[in-house]
């Protein structure tokens, strides 16, 4: 039992237990034990004084109440005959005798010092000798031994599990069940409950087995919790059997008649025993023989398994064919390349497949290899066994049964005790089957199932409900905790990862094989006892042929090569030579044959072969009946095939199995082969099969394909042809593949040419026998078509290989790219290409004449290379975009493609972008977020050039500026943050000077000291373009009287930023003064230079010297009201300055009153920032009073921690808005601020939401309203308006003509009041919208606003949205809301309107012409609600979805949207309660003559709703699309309304998805459909119902002749159905599966 379980012997339970327990009356006690007893033999023992110990007392306790239990079993005063011979021959409690224990868990150590001190306080009081029962050491004890022990005579011992294991050797069952040599005794047994004792260790102790049971249980706490922290233990362990026994007065083994149960159990044989068990089904007895026969059961299991997967099992056979040559795994095994699909990424070892966890941290138990044939999956399966049967791995330990199983010899109905008893285990084993049975579905978490070969699976066409215990498992629907791994074929991936298998999540690892380092390690390894030499030139030989280093990283291969270079020294090219030599070795080294007899062989073998590779379920093992006895001998002796008995049923059969599933690829294609010229019809009629077979699905057969083709060029062709129809992506793969298996001399046929050789070639994802068959076809091409060769290539303009991995075919790709004369886009992304790749590729790149594009992105292999072949990029004249992205590009790499930039004149796009994390500071990795080459965005063509922290030092710029100045359209010069530039503008300033075309230079964070200001200074001032310079963040503070001269020398600048560079007041001053020179200066940036704060009256007023200056940037200078009054000064005098920003001036806080005034003196300022500056109301108050005498001011931003909202003056279309909302402004604030932005005229909107303190103030701030003519949206929103303020307000906005849109929302006051102030709404003629929501109006609110304004034309939006109290009183409003005819927009979203009412509002939207959209959603005390009216192009549609409506409230409902000629569209999807009501309300359907499209989704409907709606249809000629899915009633009875459905013969799409429809139902369906002339479209998704059995249905699509669409996806169609459905279907329907 494992340690950790839960204890029920902790000291506070147990000192609960024993209170009251120390002073027991003797009458209390056991016959056996009280004095005077007459049934007792031998003297009273002494009692003792002493206390006696917790567990002593506890174990009295239960023997106390198992005697008392057997007492009440009978009558009062009535003694059994049987209870008399007991009590004559009653022993002493001490001697109790014990009887063995048929099974136990095999966990037999030594037990702990603190058990043993445990186990003496248990056995060793004598004072409680006479009390307590006793556990001999001794299987049984002879009666009559009941002497005390003699003083020093060493106690009885306690037995432990190697004890009992020894006594309990199974032996012939006696007529219980049980094995012989066990005990059996009714006599002398005590009824007790558990005790456990916590310890270090699990010894368990048992009593008899017959009688209830005396069970101590010593169970350990888990070294890092306490005892009372809560374990889980495994749910039919014996520690969990015992805890969940309940123990009662009344034995719960026994019936009401006093009798035993007598259930039927499984015999050691695993055949139902039909003679009663000695104990109850249910009882503790019952349950602990079960888990301890299941223990010794995988006890006995776990050690066959490792006894086989260490001795025979651990053997790889080197050759398959030759019987003594193998070795030991050890010896050959080789790493394989494993990579998780995933986040997982790269995996070093599969150990870490075992310990990829969910993003919850629970590991996946669910694992898929997949790789191609041959990569060494199966060996990688018999690496894992064998390190657990070795326990070499850690991860490994915790499992205590591994089944590795062998696909191709199951069946989906294949359980997995009978394949492991078929696969695993010897044909006689003791093993119990039942046991094992037991103890895997116990302790799945102990289970790991390794299943090699899905792709060999025996059955194809999948069905669920016929699953065995084996795909129960992979599909988690058993043993959910079992850690399974599967293999696969890369081809069978996508059946095994889907919802009936495999599902998420797993974790998927692609096995690739062998890395060239591993190919020469596995061939050393395979001739380390042989000569060294020949491992050598094998290992050359492989790498100097591309093809050949491919196929070596297939581990099938590879063993083949060293198979075959061990007899010849050579090897072939392609795969289908190298299994063409594997074979004529096989037959050499067993059988002296003739080359024809050899033949003869493998093309009467390769025909059963072929047939069971094609046929709908493929066939992997055949019966030895199906060959010719001599072929099939020949073929066993050489070991081409291998001969197995196998149990079917009660039949054993031989059955014969390939060596490899490769090897009966290669023999069929032979066959296939052969026919073509033996049998040119049958060859025929086997490539239509093949054709059908393979048409969905043609990756599943690429090695019968390749073989197939293989030296064969007429075979090829055929093949070729096949795969071009219908024509896909993988399967133009697969024929390029297949061509070059055919090592045809001749050009291919011109179709394929065609389809491979288009204007864009696109190869992404290709292994390298892809790549290859790419290359091959091309140098094919240039080879063989000599002048035509210009005309073919010469149509490749663009030409992009993505994923895959080029660097072994560099020599290829340049030798192709040769001949692509007119290429002009070549994309080589993530190819792993290396520095020497790249020296090969850009080499050859020069005959590229006309590129344009190149794409090298993804190749982090190239990061620190680019000196090495970059300079041949030059040669490129026309490249205009370069990408190299996620190369991990260093400074370097970076410095050395600027300088090449500056030599190709058209390139104006190099992007260099890593998408990685900065590991250190001191990487050398650079991570620009911006392109290093980019078009500029200003109007001029030139290009920018953005070299951000590069470390550029002064030789490295010089450089640089140099190579560009062979580049006449520089821009932009991007330089920021290369701090080694600092003191050495002296060295690149001149070549600077040459770049005429330069506008922007930014030279920020270069450390750059007041020297290099002068250079810099000299070439700007050559430059005549230069408009913009950037020295930000470069310590020039104190300096100005050095550097600042220079500036006036920049007779061409217009934009200087001087942020964080420490400048002083002098420097600003000095600065002013060179600067007011230069004629064409608009803006000037001194951010962040906090030493100018306070000292504005010494370097302000020389700023009224530049006149043109326009923008002026203040941003956090700390300035004060002092020093916004000097500026104020100068800038009131700069007619052409327009913008002022002075963010972040803190300072400025509270103090609005003494420099807002000056503000107002700049008339000319246009856009005023003050974000940041934290000023609070009353500075907002005076510069308001400001913006009023501003007439020019039409964006200022002001947002601070005093204000919650945002001031903020901004444009709009016709004037501008100003914006006040949540500003706590009460009305006399609003006053005055009315006041003073009355001044202007062209204010047009005014926001005040959220000014709560207006309440009852209206009468102090609305005359101001009048002075705003221009005013045309004015929001109120949140303002707790009051009856007085609504009175005043709609008596001033009555007379404000320009007034559109008026929002008084969320003002909960006015409701009940609308009768005193919505009078005054009739004068306002111009208002548009109207938003009253949230504001508690009543129905007589309603009834008066519709009543004031049903005569206001212009009115087109009403807003009644959250306004609880009109749910209640529909009925009395919603014809009120009829006289707004004119509205277009009406929301009554929450109004508590609950679905039954929604009939009035519909009344009235049945008379409103002109509304188009209305919300009506609801979800009031629970009853949800929701009608969506929205426009569409052809008129309107109605949501009527996801709610309950019954068929009384939808006939009220269409009764009044029926008079709407518009209504084209209806929804009603997710309303359940509509089934069996169609009678109700498809009378008022009939009404909407113009609806389009019915939507009745998952409505429950059922066969009688579709005859109603059917015949109301009928008479409804507009309706082209009807949607029925989700209606599960509505299968398996289609004969009941699918006749219906003929009447409506003018739908043209028809929706029956997810209606649970049978295979029968499809005849009625498709009938039904054949009546319908127009129907184009027939969905039929989600019927899952339909897979397996389209033979039967499919048939009766032929009806369907005028069908286009059916879709047919989630239908879990098989191969085989698709079939049927592509036969049954017209050429013109396009299938979706």
């Amino acid at each position: 039992m494992p340690p950790g379980d839960a204890e029920m012997s902790s000291e506070d339970d147990s000192g609960a237990e024993d209170e009251g327990q120390d002073d027991m009356p003797a009458s209390n006690l056991p016959p056996a034990a009280s004095a005077g007893s007459a049934c007792s033999k031998n003297p009273e023992p002494v009692q003792s004084t002493k206390r006696p110990s917790r567990v002593q007392s506890l174990l009295h306790r239960l023997f106390r109440r198992g005697r008392q239990s057997k007492k009440d079993e009978c009558p009062d005063g009535e003694v059994t005959s049987q209870e008399k011979v007991d009590d004559s021959s009653r022993v002493s409690p001490r001697h109790h005798q014990t009887p063995g224990v048929s099974q136990v868990m095999s966990s037999a150590k030594k037990p702990s010092s603190r058990l043993q001190s445990v186990l003496r306080k248990v056995r060793g009081k004598r004072d409680c000798r006479s009390d307590m029962p006793q556990v001999s050491d001794q299987c049984k004890v002879p009666p009559g031994n009941d002497e005390p022990m003699n003083q020093g005579e060493e106690p009885n011992r306690l037995p432990t599990t190697k004890d009992l294991l020894k006594s309990s050797q199974p032996g012939p069952p006696d007529r219980f069940g049980m094995p012989q040599h066990v005990q059996v005794s009714s006599k002398h047994v005590c009824r007790v409950e558990n005790v456990n004792v916590s310890g270090d260790e699990n010894p368990c102790f048992f009593g008899p087995i017959i009688e209830p049971t005396f069970n101590v249980t010593v169970v350990s706490a888990p070294k890092d919790q306490g005892q009372d922290k809560p374990v889980t233990k495994p749910p039919y362990s014996l520690e969990a059997i015992l805890e969940n026994q309940h123990v009662s007065q009344e034995d719960p083994t026994r019936r009401q008649d006093g009798k035993l149960p007598t259930p039927e159990v499984l015999s050691p044989s695993g055949k139902p025993n039909t003679q009663p068990l000695p104990h109850g089904e249910g009882s503790v007895a019952s349950k602990i023989q079960e888990a301890a026969l299941a223990e010794a059961a995988a006890d006995q299991c776990e050690a066959a398994l490792r006894s086989w997967y260490t001795s025979t099992g651990s053997y790889v056979q080197m050759i398959p064919w030759v019987d003594d040559d193998t070795k030991h795994i050890m010896d050959i095994y080789t790493n394989l390349q494993l990579v998780g699909v995933g986040k997982e990424g790269k995996i070093k070892s599969y150990k870490g497949i075992f310990l990829v966890e969910t993003r919850e941290g629970v590991v996946i138990r669910r694992i898929i290899l997949n790789g191609l044939a041959g990569v060494g999956k199966s060996t990688l399966i018999d690496k894992v066994t064998y390190d657990w049967a070795m326990k070499f791995v850690r991860v490994l330990r915790k499992f205590k049964l591994v089944f590795a199983l062998k696909m191709h010899s199951l069946e989906q109905s294949s359980e997995l005790i009978d394949a492991v008893f078929a696969q695993l285990l010897d044909r006689d084993t003791p093993i119990d089957r039942h046991a094992l049975t037991s103890y895997i579905n116990a302790n799945p978490e102990k289970v790991l199932i390794l299943l090699d070969g899905f792709d060999e699976f025996m059955t194809t066409n999948l069905n669920e409900h016929a699953f065995g215990s084996i795909l129960n498992i992979l599909t988690r629907k058993e043993c959910r905790d079992s850690c399974v791994v599967v293999s696969t074929r890369s081809s069978h991936f996508n059946r095994l990862a889907n919802n009936l298998l495999v599902r998420k999540p797993f974790t998927h690892v692609k096995v690739l094989g062998f890395s060239a380092e591993d190919v020469e390690e596995y061939v050393r390894k395979f001739y380390i006892d042989e000569e060294p030499e020949k491992a050598r030139q094998l290992f050359e030989r492989i790498q100097s042929s591309d093809v050949l280093l491919d196929l070596a990283r297939s581990p099938m291969l590879l063993l083949l090569m060293c198979v075959l270079w061990r007899e010849d020294s050579c090897l072939p090219e392609t795969m289908f030579r190298l299994y063409s030599e594997a074979l004529r070795y096989i037959f050499k080294r067993k059988a002296d044959t003739s080359p024809d007899e050899v033949s003869r062989v493998v093309i009467e073998i390769g025909k059963i072969a072929f047939h069971g590779l094609i046929s709908p379920v493929q066939l992997l093992s055949f019966d030895e009946s199906e060959f010719e006895r001599t072929v099939l001998s020949m073929a066993i002796k050489v070991g081409l095939v291998t001969s197995q008995r196998v149990l079917e049923g009660l039949i054993i059969q031989n059955s014969i199995q390939f060596m490899h599933m490769t090897f009966q690829e290669f023999c069929a294609a032979q066959y296939f082969q052969s026919l073509l010229t033996t049998d040119p019809k049958e060859f025929q009629k086997i490539l239509e099969k093949l054709e059908r077979t393979i048409k969905n699905h043609p990756a599943g057969f690429e090695c019968l394909l390749r073989f197939c083709c293989g030296d064969n060029e007429a075979c090829a062709n055929h093949v070729i042809k096949v795969l071009r129809n219908p024509a896909s992506d993988s399967a133009l793969k697969l024929a390029l593949v297949c061509f070059f298996e055919s090592q045809s001399k001749s050009l291919p046929c011109q179709n394929l040419v065609n389809e491979v050789l288009t204007k864009a070639v696109c190869i992404e994802d290709c292994n390298s026998d892809g790549v290859n068959a790419y290359m091959w076809f091309v140098k094919q091409i240039m080879d063989q078509s000599q002048g035509r060769s210009n005309a073919i290539l010469g149509s490749v303009e663009e030409l992009a290989i993505c994923r895959c991995n080029l660097q072994r075919w560099d020599a290829s790709l340049t030798y192709c790219i040769q001949g692509l004369t007119h290429l002009s886009i070549l994309i080589l992304k993530a190819c792993s290409l290396t520095e020497g790749n790249m020296q090969h590729i850009a080499s050859s790149l020069g005959n590229a004449a006309n590129l344009t594009v190149l794409d090298l992105s993804g190749n982090e292999c190239l990061g620190g290379s680019l000196p090495s072949w970059v300079s041949h990029l030059q040669a490129l004249k026309k490249l205009e975009k370069l990408k190299l992205e996620d190369c991990h590009l260093n400074r370097r790499d970076v410095r050395c493609l600027a300088a090449t930039v500056g030599h190709m004149g058209n390139l104006q796009d190099c992007t260099v972008q890593t998408d990685v994390h900065r590991h250190s500071p001191k990487d050398d990795l650079v991570w620009p977020t911006n392109p290093l080459v980019s078009r500029t965005c200003t109007e001029t063509s030139g290009i920018r050039l953005e070299m951000i922290e590069c470390s550029l030092t002064g030789t490295d710029m010089t450089d640089i500026v140099e190579a560009m100045t062979k580049r006449s359209d520089l821009a932009e010069l991007i330089l920021s943050r290369n701090k080694g530039l600092s003191g050495s503008a002296a060295l690149w300033f001149n070549p600077l000077k040459h770049q005429k075309c330069l506008e922007q230079v930014v030279l920020s964070d270069c450390s750059l000291v007041d020297t290099d200001i002068e250079h810099i200074a000299e070439s700007v001032s050559e430059m005549p373009g230069m408009a913009e310079l950037d020295l930000s963040q470069n310590n020039l503070g104190g300096l100005g009287a050095s550097w600042a001269p220079h500036m006036q020398v920049m007779k061409h600048l217009q934009k200087l930023s001087l942020k964080y560079c420490s400048l002083t007041g002098d420097d600003a001053k000095l600065l002013a003064i060179s600067l007011s020179s230069l004629a064409n200066f608009v803006m000037l940036d001194l951010s962040f230079n906090e030493s100018l704060g306070g000292s504005a009256g010494m370097w302000a007023p020389y700023f009224d010297q530049m006149r043109s200056l326009q923008q002026l940037y203040l941003r956090q200078c700390a300035l004060t009201s002092k020093d916004v009054k000097h500026i104020a000064v100068p800038l009131s005098n700069m007619a052409n300055c327009m913008e002022l920003h002075l963010s972040s001036n803190e300072q400025l806080s509270k103090h609005a009153v003494t420099w807002a005034p000056h503000v107002r003196s700049m008339q000319h300022l246009k856009i005023l920032v003050l974000l940041g500056c934290n000023l609070n109301k009353q500075d907002l108050k005076h510069l308001a009073a400001s913006f009023g005498d501003m007439p020019n001011l039409v964006d200022c931003s002001v947002k601070s921690a005093y204000l919650s909202g945002r001031f903020l003056v901004q444009p709009t279309d016709t004037g501008i808005s100003l914006d006040l909302s949540q500003r706590s402004l009460t009305g006399k604030d609003l006053a005055s601020i009315l006041g003073a932005v009355s001044k202007r005229n062209d204010l047009v909107e005014f926001m005040l939401s959220g000014n709560d303190s207006l309440s009852g103030s209206a009468e102090l701030w609305s005359p101001y309203l009048k002075q705003l003519k221009h005013l045309e949206r004015l929001e109120l929103h949140h303002c707790s308006l009051q009856r007085t303020d609504m009175e005043h307000i709609a008596a001033i906005l009555k007379d404000m003509a320009s007034l559109i849109k008026l929002d008084l929302s969320l003002n909960d006051t006015m409701g009940g009041l609308c009768k005193l102030w919505s009078p005054h709404l009739k004068q306002m003629k111009h208002l548009q919208m109207l938003d009253l929501s949230s504001c508690a109006l009543t129905g007589d609110d309603i009834k008066h606003i519709a009543s004031s304004m049903c005569d206001i034309p212009n009115l087109t939006e009403l807003k009644l949205s959250h306004n609880g109290p009109l749910g209640g009183t529909v009925s009395s409003w919603a014809a009120s809301v009829q006289l707004l005819s004119h509205l277009e927009t009406l929301d009554l979203d929450d109004c508590n309107i609950k679905r039954q009412k929604f009939k009035y509002i519909a009344a009235s939207i049945g008379h409103m012409a002109n509304l188009t959209n209305c919300s009506v959603r609801s979800n009031y005390m629970g009853s949800r609600f929701q009608c969506l009216i929205q426009p569409i192009s052809s008129g309107i549609q109605v949501y009527l979805s996801e709610r309950s409506l019954t068929g009384t409230d939808l006939a009220d409902i269409l009764e009044g949207l029926g008079a709407r000629d518009d209504l084209v569209e209806l929804s009603l999807v997710g309303n359940n309660a509509l089934g069996n009501s169609a009678i109700l309300w498809s009378r008022q359907l009939k009404q909407l003559k113009h609806l389009a499209v019915l939507v009745l989704n998952r409505c429950s409907l059922r066969g009688s709703d579709i005859e109603h709606i059917a015949l109301s249809l009928s008479d409804m000629p507009a309706l082209r699309v009807l949607e029925l899915a989700g209606n599960a009633a509505l299968g398996g009875v289609c004969g009941t309304w699918a006749l219906y459905l003929r009447h409506v013969q003018h739908i043209q799409k028809l929706h029956l998805g997810s209606c649970s429809l049978k295979f029968d139902d499809m005849k009625h369906i498709a009938e039904a459909c054949s009546m319908m002339p127009e129907l184009s479209a027939l969905d039929l998704s989600g019927n899952e119902a339909l897979s397996g059995c389209a033979v039967v249905w499919a048939p009766f699509l032929n009806q369907l002749q005028q069908l286009r669409q059916l879709d047919l996806q989630e239908c879990s169609l098989t191969g085989e159905d698709r079939q049927h459905v592509c036969l049954s279907v017209n050429d013109f329907t396009n299938c979706s599966y």
